[in-house]
């Protein structure tokens, strides 16, 4: 659910092919009006970065200024919890000495009045087309989503920042932060957020637009578990099968308007991707993009259209909101499994139209060793003696790189910040005989404190359904899936039975 805020700031980038520069229109006036509600946050750029450019300098000693930065200004963009509030995005000016001060609000009040405590992510805004993050390094990690809503004092100096690879970081130590956070707090806060990257996605396509016509990338990753250990024991999800590209636009968007023209091959969508990537067997790369496919368009029962052939998929809802599908999914045989994903922008196209620009690499946090850099789930049944299934037992885990083990997260309030809910799934694919309908059992909007899932009182089910069970007399539990979505891309942690 998003988060309605009350003050709104009009933002204005113009894009060009892999270069982004921002600019902020009219005045920035605060959220809520207490000082006491803002942080003063300082820093010097180093000499990475060119910060004070002379063009008349720069046109006759260009080589003197190549490798450089060359610092426009920085982004600065609120966080609230899993929501990203680019409404209250405020441009900040960087000194002609390096220097910058960002005057940044701990919370940030909703439609009800209500105080969200906020964290922010800030972009460097490079004349050269890219943009880096700014970050404290930790170790071998670095925070980029810095937790001023727990920030103790109203002033931090950041000291010197210099480039390493897309982040500006700071040569101070997180451990220097003035943060009220425990230690698991805030090293779950490093270990994780660079999933918040993505978040830029949003920044990027949906510049100056209504929301109405905004577009909206997903990567919809799948992972999966031991069905057969789940009756007796817990099974982590960490079995990673690939990923598939899934595509929102809002009603007035240009896809949402040739969803008919899209299904009758009139004309055609493309992603291109930025380097090569494998699918179902296939290589994609930006000579051979992934294509849509249409077919024959058939109404859907809530109102809505869809078509569908081969691994593409296409469905427009009664409001108007339009999703795609370049790889179903529905077979994970066909789910793109090249890791890591190709850095770089994949280029959505509609008619060799350039429409949407993606960093799918963001989407995909992995560690050094190529494992998923989220907290993952592992489940176990509870059952009775008959095998009907009584709820689900969960916990969550994630990958230490340091000792190559899965460990317990027992502290779940301090991954709440990038999970505050999940969603548990139960399937029976082909149905009983009785009525031949397929099952699907939805638990959804569960707080990630709940260890346990109560399939009448969490799922509103009231019937039954038998875990291993291969008569069809009753229902059986062919599939289970945990859910979580971390900043509009889904991750599925899947124990399907063989």
């Amino acid at each position: 659910m998003r988060i309605k805020f009350l003050t709104k700031k009009v933002i204005s980038i113009t894009i060009f092919p892999l270069i982004l520069t921002s600019c902020l229109n009219g005045s920035s006036s605060s959220p809520t009006a207490s000082s006491t509600n803002t942080v003063n946050i300082s820093g010097a750029f180093g000499n990475s970065y060119s910060y004070n450019r002379n063009p008349i300098l720069e046109f006759i000693f260009t080589s003197a200024y190549a490798g450089f930065g060359k610092v426009n200004n920085i982004i600065a963009i609120p966080v609230s919890q899993n929501y990203v509030a680019f409404e209250f995005a405020k441009k900040f000016n960087v000194n002609s000495d390096g220097t910058f001060s960002l005057n940044l609000e701990k919370y940030i009040v909703d439609e009800q009045g209500i105080n969200h405590k906020v964290s922010w992510i800030m972009l460097i805004d490079r004349s050269d087309g890219k943009v880096d993050f700014l970050s404290i390094q930790s170790n071998n990690d670095s925070l980029i989503n810095f937790p001023v809503g727990d920030f103790s004092n109203n002033n931090f100096d950041l000291g010197n920042i210099e480039n390493i690879g897309d982040e500006g970081v700071s040569n101070i130590s997180v451990n220097d932060l003035p943060v009220n956070l425990d230690v698991e707090s805030l090293s779950n806060l490093v270990k994780f957020d660079d999933i918040v990257k993505s978040a830029v996605n949003i920044y990027i396509n949906n510049y100056n637009k209504p929301q109405d016509e905004w577009i909206m990338n997903t990567l919809h990753v799948v992972s999966s578990g031991d069905y057969n250990k789940i009756n007796t024991s817990y099974s982590i999800a960490s079995n990673f099968e690939g990923y598939a590209f899934h595509i929102h636009a809002n009603p007035n968007n240009t896809i949402s308007k040739n969803f008919s023209y899209i299904c009758k091959n009139t004309k055609i969508l493309e992603l291109y991707p930025s380097g090569t990537i494998s699918a179902g067997g296939q290589a994609y790369d930006s000579n051979n993009p992934l294509k849509s496919n249409g077919s024959q368009i058939q109404n859907r029962t809530d109102g809505g259209q869809e078509c569908r052939s081969g691994n593409f998929y296409i469905r427009k809802d009664s409001n108007g909101d339009t999703t795609i599908n370049f790889i179903t999914g529905d077979n994970k045989t066909q789910l793109a499994n090249t890791i890591p994903i190709p850095q770089g922008y994949f280029e959505l196209k509609l008619d060799n139209q350039v429409i949407g620009k993606f960093e799918y690499s963001y989407s995909l946090p992995l560690t050094t060793d190529g494992k998923l850099k989220l907290p993952i789930p592992s489940i176990k049944l509870d059952l009775d003696n008959n095998n009907r299934v009584l709820g689900i037992y969960v916990k969550w885990y994630f990958y230490n790189e340091d000792t190559k083990n899965y460990e317990e997260i027992t502290n779940l309030d301090s991954i709440q910040w990038l999970i505050p809910v999940y969603s548990i799934h139960m399937n029976d694919f082909n149905g009983i005989t009785t009525n031949g309908n397929r099952l699907e059992i939805s638990c959804d909007s569960i707080p990630i404190q709940n260890n346990y899932v109560d399939i009448v009182n969490d799922c509103n089910f009231n019937g039954e359904i038998y875990y291993n069970y291969n008569n069809e007399d009753k229902y059986s539990l062919d599939d289970v899936n945990v859910a979580i979505k971390v900043y509009d891309n889904e991750y599925r942690f899947t124990y399907r039975k063989p």
